[in-house]
């Protein structure tokens, strides 16, 4: 027995991945690929009941407030200029503050529900030793959702709030967003390992208990 909680068999079979073409894949699709792999690593491990959502329900959060962020903002007409903003209505204000309301939510929800799938696996492993750097996923992954959150919306919040953006504040939020992109891609590498150890130690395939 793994631990006291009690887990849920998932439904889909547990699939062994290359974690050098997880990586290659995320690079090529901007990211995509690390959502779809995230998804079904959802899918795909045991869930610890009343805790842990399916897959299926973190995906259509996802697509969702994906949907509202970019609808609202495009529903309000402005498209970033100042001068647009000075002259948009108090409704186009309100709907475009809420696209970027929409959006900070997209990253608390991502940060949540990985954080929520690191928690899991490490559970899992918990009787066998962690793998090299496995007790900094959740740093790299805090640290990762929180750059990606500024370099997202920053650039955004100070130009509608007519604050040109100088030379050196955009370096620096291009800066911001690799340190965040590269933290991202560390704590999938680290969470790939852990996920091949649990396969290796035959804890993928675990029955209630």
């Amino acid at each position: 027995m793994v631990s006291q909680t009690e887990w849920i068999v998932p439904k889909r079979p547990f699939r062994k991945r290359n974690g050098w073409l997880i990586l290659l894949f995320t690079l090529l699709s901007l990211g995509l690929y690390a959502l779809y792999w995230l998804f079904r690593l959802h899918e795909e491990l045991p869930r610890r009941r009343g805790i842990d959502h399916t897959g299926i329900m973190w995906i259509t959060l996802f697509a969702f407030l994906t949907f509202c962020m970019l609808g609202l903002m495009i529903a309000s007409g402005i498209r970033g200029e100042w001068q647009l903003w000075h002259d948009a209505s108090t409704a186009q204000q309100l709907l475009f503050s809420s696209g970027l309301t929409a959006g900070v939510a997209l990253n608390v929800l991502f940060g949540r529900v990985s954080e929520r799938l690191t928690d899991r696996v490490q559970q899992l492993l918990s009787p066998t030793p962690p793998p090299m750097l496995g007790t900094t996923k959740k740093a790299l992954l805090i640290f990762g959702v929180c750059c990606q959150m500024l370099a997202m919306l920053l650039p955004l919040a100070l130009e509608v709030a007519l604050i040109s953006l100088p030379q050196s504040i955009a370096a620096s939020v291009d800066i911001i967003a690799r340190l965040g992109g590269g933290s991202l891609l560390g704590w999938c590498i680290v969470l790939h390992q852990d996920i091949r150890k649990l396969a290796e130690n035959g804890i993928i395939d675990l029955p209630n208990s």
